[in-house]
């Protein structure tokens, strides 16, 4: 049970770890309207997502979507390098088969052509019957006049016999060609219900290529499909065995026939079928299955919201921003039609969530006790070359400066973070008399790209204070012994500070 537990627990960590969000655009609103809004909303840090733009008809067009992580880099300050020793980096699917009534339409030929035949032979056969039915009136008029000549009456009735046994025969002949050509007349049915579901087939792929072709949203294409019941396709494989069963019948009859018949009218009937025989054939090797199996193909894939969804590739959010660029390729439906203008954009997802730190330099200014430096002078005395050391009273309010600042923060996916920051800075002296000061603080980091960082905190600053346990003030000094420079000393004080600053960044792939 323990082992099945943990089991659980761990299957459900990795499924979180590779959970995919997805971020979504409808492409008929933003067509119409222009409408990003959703795109621009904060995605968590770390995860993966997957865009995709609904309601794109895919059989009109071909989209490619390009998705990678952004981080915005900003430069290190020379100052931060050197105190923390860093270094410096295209539907459309052709579908328009040819139909297959021509092959169709060569049977039908082909089958009145046997059928004229075999109804020639039957007009034959009754015209030899009529014949032989005359023969008969003949014979029975002789057999009335030959009673009393025994041997002739004999040979009369023997000839009557023959005559009646050829009459039977020829009219089995007919019945049996009448039998052949009723088949005819129902293989003609079974091949015109087939060419009507071919022409069909042929009218619903013209339909259907047209609806592809519309540049709706997918409720839009499934409702016209849906309450349109004539584009469902019709499968013909019905009337297309019953037509290859009806020419091996006719195979089967017509080598019945060959006995009785004479050699000029079996070779005749053999040719006629065989003509039959190699358009079903050829009709077979076209394959209007084919037809009917893109017809229902296209019907089916017209109702599949995923021809309606552009998707890209998962992108891990693990930097600023997710970019997505995005290039929609109309396809050209028609050799008469417009061109449509290829739509090519891009736009940035911002990121919140994870640890962020940025640089920027600016003018920084400290402000209260800590932050002055003293001023010192020597009043005169009435004794020469002496001085009494006085205070001076300093009416700066602040002490500007310029600073280098890490910013650490994290990250909001708004145009504005709170943080903390380090600072390094020196007042506006010369190089050689420069000295470092030190800041800490909040930043408030207002922008996603280029951004300004409004910043306040603790000083920590190198100001000029009055050497300790040497020097005193209200005290009389040999002014020609010490100067003024020799009373102060540079020591850190902490004050307050605000500062304006601006981070300059660049965009890299992550």
């Amino acid at each position: 049970m323990k082992n099945a537990v943990l089991f659980l627990i761990f299957y459900l960590i990795i499924l979180n770890g590779f959970a995919q969000e997805e971020i979504t655009i409808n492409y008929q609103d933003m067509r119409l309207t222009s409408k990003k809004s959703k795109v621009l909303e904060p995605i968590n840090y770390g995860d993966f997502y997957t865009f995709h733009i609904d309601d794109i008809n895919m059989f009109l067009y071909q989209v490619t979507i390009k998705g990678e992580s952004i981080k915005l880099d900003t430069p290190v300050p020379t100052e931060l390098q050197t105190l923390f020793r860093l270094s410096k980096q295209e539907l459309k699917e052709k579908v328009s088969e040819e139909p297959a009534e021509n092959d169709v339409n060569e049977i039908e030929t082909n089958t009145k052509e046997l059928k004229n035949t075999l109804e020639s032979i039957k007009s034959n056969l009754d015209f030899n019957i009529s014949n032989k039915e005359k023969d008969l009136n003949v014979i029975k008029d002789n057999l009335s006049n030959t009673k009393s000549n025994q041997k002739d009456y004999y040979l009369i009735l023997k000839e009557q016999e023959i005559i009646l046994e050829l009459i039977k025969n020829e009219n089995e002949l007919k019945e049996q060609i009448g039998d052949l050509i009723s088949d005819m007349d129902s293989f003609l049915n079974d091949l015109n219900k087939l060419l009507i579901d071919i022409s069909y087939i042929n009218v619903q792929k013209i339909q259907l290529i047209i609806l592809a072709t519309r540049d709706v949203s997918y409720k839009q294409m499934l409702a016209d499909i849906v309450n349109d019941n004539s584009l469902k396709p019709k499968d013909p494989l019905s009337n297309f065995k019953k037509l290859g069963q009806r020419i091996d019948a006719l195979k089967i009859k017509l080598n019945d026939l060959k006995p009785d018949l004479d050699q000029p009218n079996v070779i005749k009937l053999e040719k006629e079928y065989k003509k039959i025989y190699d358009a079903y054939s050829g009709l077979k090797q076209d394959d209007i299955l084919t037809s009917y199996s893109q017809v229902l193909y296209l019907y089916n894939e017209l109702q599949n919201k995923s021809n309606f969804t552009a998707k890209a590739p998962p992108v891990q959010a693990n930097a600023d921003f997710v970019n997505y660029e995005v290039t929609i390729t109309p396809a050209k439906t028609n050799e008469l039609g417009a061109y449509k203008n290829e739509m090519t954009f891009e736009f940035d997802v911002p990121v919140k969530g994870g640890l962020k730190v940025d640089f920027s330099v600016g003018p920084i200014f400290a402000f209260g006790d800590g932050a002055l430096d003293d001023k010192f002078y020597f009043e005169q005395t009435d004794i020469d070359n002496t001085g009494v050391l006085k205070k001076r009273d300093n009416n700066n309010v602040l002490n500007p400066g310029i600073a280098a600042m890490m910013h650490y923060y994290k990250r909001s996916g708004k145009n504005y973070s709170w943080g903390g920051l380090f600072g390094v800075g020196a007042g506006f002296q010369t190089i050689e008399d420069m000295n470092l000061s030190f800041y800490g603080g909040l930043s408030l980091v207002m922008g996603k790209e280029q951004k300004i960082m409004f910043n306040t905190g603790v000083a920590f600053i190198n100001v000029d204070r009055l050497k300790n346990g040497e020097f005193n003030i209200d005290t009389t000094y040999d002014t020609t012994a010490v100067s003024i420079n020799d009373l102060t000393e540079k020591v850190f004080k902490s004050s307050f500070f605000i500062s304006l600053s601006y981070s300059l960044a660049s965009r890299n792939n992550k």
